[in-house]
């Protein structure tokens, strides 16, 4: 089918994420005004419930199941988690409070066999929460000096789950989280070169790490090894990431560029 242009926003959209409810495709997005919004993906249209706003801006967007539905969980410049039912619109109980400063990125995932949701922000911390309780998992580790920018969670080839940072301190990091717990630093940081400002992880334990940073290069990692398997050169600074399969999506200022792996 033709691509189509979705509107139907009054305000710059920050942030997207994708879930199907009921075997339709959604695309929710959400940005300056605080308002998530679901469009269908085959038709891109608007969509399902009316949801509340949000107080401030939004800036990160994820998506889950629970045993009870589809989630969308939201964070933005005023430092709270908020959680949404997809099909109703309502909000999940209250937000959820810890960080000082904005949230930047955010990772659903599970955590020793708990729903959860991992963020990162202005405070450099890295936090995780228990989607089905609302409480935090484990207390908060400095992730980076400065804003932490970018987070994705992937595993290693035996099995160790981890979740990945990045940072305006240009680290990008390794966390272990097969202890609920205690969230663990996994290796060294890896060099990003200048500020990263997206990263992505291919699906499986072989799947790659792409970092992008402020250099104008993206890089790709195996998620356990020092050294980058490739760097490739972008016509512009990349600001978002997908990993998919063979491919990798990358948002280059006005352009959208699509890389596939060769051999």
């Amino acid at each position: 089918a033709p691509a189509t242009a979705t509107t139907g926003r009054p305000a710059s959209v920050h942030a997207l994420a994708v879930i199907a409810v009921r075997e339709r495709p959604l695309v929710l997005t959400a940005g300056a005004d605080g308002r998530p919004r679901a469009f269908d993906l085959r038709e891109g249209t608007p969509c399902g419930p009316a949801f509340t706003p949000a107080t401030t801006p939004v800036q990160a967007l994820a998506t889950t199941f629970l045993d009870d539905g589809p989630v969308l969980v939201s964070a933005g410049t005023d430092g709270l988690l908020n959680l949404w039912d997809v099909e109703s619109g309502a909000r999940r109980g209250l937000p959820l409070a810890g960080h000082v400063g904005g949230v930047n990125a955010l990772a659903c995932t599970t955590v020793g066999e708990r729903p959860a949701v991992l963020s990162c922000g202005d405070d450099g911390s890295l936090r995780s929460w228990d989607l089905a309780t609302g409480l935090p998992l484990a207390p908060p580790v400095q992730a980076h000096q400065g804003w932490a920018t970018a987070l994705s969670c992937t595993m290693t080839d035996d099995g160790v789950p981890l979740a990945v940072t990045g940072g305006q301190d240009g680290a990008v990091r390794l966390w272990d989280l097969s202890d609920p717990q205690h969230i663990r630093g996994y290796g060294d940081p890896l060099p990003a070169v200048g500020g990263v400002n997206a990263l992505a992880c291919g699906a499986g334990p072989d799947g790659p790490l792409v970092v992008s940073a402020d250099d104008g290069a993206v890089r790709v990692w195996s998620p356990t090894a020092q050294d980058a398997v490739v760097s490739i050169g972008v016509p512009g600074a990349v600001q978002s990431l997908l990993a998919c399969g063979d491919r990798l999506v990358l948002g280059c200022e006005w352009e959208i560029v699509v890389l596939r792996r060769v051999g």
